[in-house]
């Protein structure tokens, strides 16, 4: 038992300082509440914690029975990792949770079936063909693996490829990160499927039979949160590609949930500042404190925000409608998308128009005062010569007097469309209704009289 003592101290350090991680990567994660979809994560890290304590205590206890028992624990434990990594990257790549989708219906079957191996184990020996209580090297159960668990150790590793794939699509979706994330993904994979390759095939002379697939999920563990939660490439909340494209003319920006650059395309290149070395994971308020001011980010539910934001690119001042849109998630806000439209030359067409609005408002003006002099003098001179000609009697004069009430009307007349041409060039509106009016009362004006019909 002394020789032995290395081997079985070797081992249990193995699982000693996998814990350790295990914890300091749920720790540091929970530490981050901003951090998108980080509960599913720490709940991932709690069950892949449990799973490991599980087979320590299985390969510390001494009583073969109580090793077959902790065994198939840790095997249910196991199938909860892989199910959990598989509901964490569903839910953080914002994909849909229905059974309708083949691929969900196809995993939840695979749950029902792995369970049902384990907890049927001592009845029809599904998931141990065979299971031998080993005292040398050290005391441990060898197994040799059944149809329940070489189909769970298939679909294990294919949901764990499904997960980073899942990840690594979202990842290389922005072309502004740098590739090596990608690299650190292959890695977690490589780190997760040997140890089940190896004991699925059985092929470690130290303890052969032994299960070493818990050692794999853990390097899977700590490379996934330190490439999601802490490089900063993946903690930014999700954004298709598609919401970013780089062919149109408009500037897009897309945001996560705290207001932090997910991506951008190529138009917003010149909008940014050039002393910012990665504007993906920057605030707004940050890379753009000017147009952070003039929009602030609608939650959910709210409409979006629209608003206009003048700044001066490659040395022009130029003038953008914005557009703010919230991305939400099953009634939260997950991200928000930024378009700005380049309305510099509508804003000059605007500019143009007001400065002849003012011509014409200061044309009719000057119009309005020389006219209004004369009309004025001829107003009053046809009162006093229709008050000469009442005066005087005979049907001669009444005649005149009528015609006089005329040409006074038809003076007063002129005097309203002298204010009508003020007003309309000084609001500067054009005619968006209309009503219908009698034409003969339109024709006659309101100081003339009708003439009868013989």
């Amino acid at each position: 038992m002394v020789s032995s003592l290395p081997l079985w101290l070797w081992y249990v350090s193995i699982q000693v300082v996998s814990a350790a991680l295990l914890a300091a990567t749920g720790y540091l994660v929970y530490s981050q509440p901003e951090a998108h979809h980080q509960r599913e994560f720490v709940g991932y890290v709690a069950v892949q914690a449990s799973w490991l304590f599980v087979a320590t205590a299985k390969f510390l206890v001494g009583p073969p029975e109580l090793k077959y028992a902790l065994s198939l624990l840790a095997d249910l434990l196991a199938v909860g990792a892989i199910a959990a990594i598989g509901y964490f990257a569903t839910v953080y790549t914002n994909r849909s949770l229905s059974l309708r989708r083949p691929q969900n219906a196809l995993f939840a079957g695979w749950l029902v079936v792995a369970v049902g191996g384990v907890l049927t184990q001592p009845v029809f020996g599904l998931q141990y063909a065979s299971v031998t209580y080993h005292r040398e090297p050290v005391a441990y159960l060898a197994v040799t693996p059944g149809p329940a668990y070489l189909l769970g150790s298939a679909v294990a590793v294919a949901v764990v490829l499904v997960s980073l794939v899942y990840l690594t699509r979202l990842f290389i979706s922005s072309t502004h990160r740098p590739t090596s994330s990608v690299l650190l993904l292959v890695a977690a994979a490589v780190a997760s499927f040997l140890p089940n390759l190896v004991s699925t095939l059985n092929i470690v002379p130290v303890l052969p039979g032994y299960d070493y697939t818990v050692f794999g999920i853990v390097p899977l563990t700590v490379i996934l949160g330190y490439t999601v939660f802490f490089r900063g490439e993946l903690d930014l909340a999700p954004m298709a590609r598609a919401e970013i494209v780089d062919d149109i003319d408009d500037v897009l920006l897309g945001l996560d949930d705290a207001g932090r650059v997910v991506d951008y395309n190529a138009a917003a290149g010149p909008l940014l500042p050039e002393d910012v070395d990665t504007p993906v994971g920057t605030p707004l308020s940050e890379l753009l404190p000017g147009l952070a001011a003039q929009v602030p980010l609608p939650a959910a539910g709210e409409d979006d925000v629209s608003a206009t934001y003048t700044t001066v690119v490659d040395g022009r001042r130029t003038h953008y409608a914005v557009s703010v849109s919230p991305i939400v998630e099953r009634g939260t806000v997950a991200g928000y998308t930024v378009v700005l439209r380049d309305v510099t030359a509508v804003e000059r067409s605007k500019r143009e128009l007001r400065r002849q609005n003012d011509q014409l408002e200061q044309f009719a003006s000057t119009v309005a005062h020389d006219l209004r002099n004369p009309l004025q003098v001829a107003d009053g001179a046809g009162t006093l010569l229709r008050e000469q000609l009442r005066a005087a009697d005979g049907p001669e004069a009444a005649a005149a007097a009528d015609h006089i009430d005329r040409v006074t009307g038809a003076v007063a007349r002129m005097d309203d469309r002298l204010d009508e041409l003020q007003t309309l060039a000084k609001h500067a509106k054009s005619v968006t209704e209309t009503e219908p009016v009698a034409f003969g009362a339109a024709v006659r004006g309101p100081g003339t009289r009708s003439t009868p019909r013989r």
